[in-house]
């Protein structure tokens, strides 16, 4: 069984990369980003969920549904970025405190 891996803010820049990379060492690879990117044909390991991480009962919800989808994780980087859109100081917060706390909490229990 290969290794299954969570990449939050994966579909853009950084993370991006990241997540082709995983997949190219054929891991399987679950992505969550605000948008879904395109699915690469040549990346077969790497599957997109799209979700605000600001909203936690979505989060948890999405998350459930690639444990669902993938099985358990195997490890998990967290890269996700505020990129606007109203109070800045509360989306960052939300955005890079509040949702790296609650999906390294849901974490906890879906880790093989």
């Amino acid at each position: 069984m290969r290794p299954h891996i969570l990449v939050v803010g994966g579909t853009k820049g950084i993370g991006r990369v990241v997540a082709r990379r995983l997949g190219e060492d054929d891991q399987t690879v679950s992505v969550i980003g605000r948008s879904r990117p395109v699915r690469d044909p040549d990346q077969p390991h790497i599957k997109s969920w799209a979700a605000d991480v600001a909203d936690l009962a979505l989060l948890g919800a999405t998350l459930d549904a690639i444990v669902a989808a993938q099985g358990p994780l195997s490890g998990a980087v967290l890269l996700q970025r505020y990129r606007g859109g109203g109070d800045d100081w509360a989306g960052e917060l939300a955005t890079s405190l509040t949702a790296t706390r609650a999906v390294i909490e849901w974490a906890g229990e879906h880790f093989e």
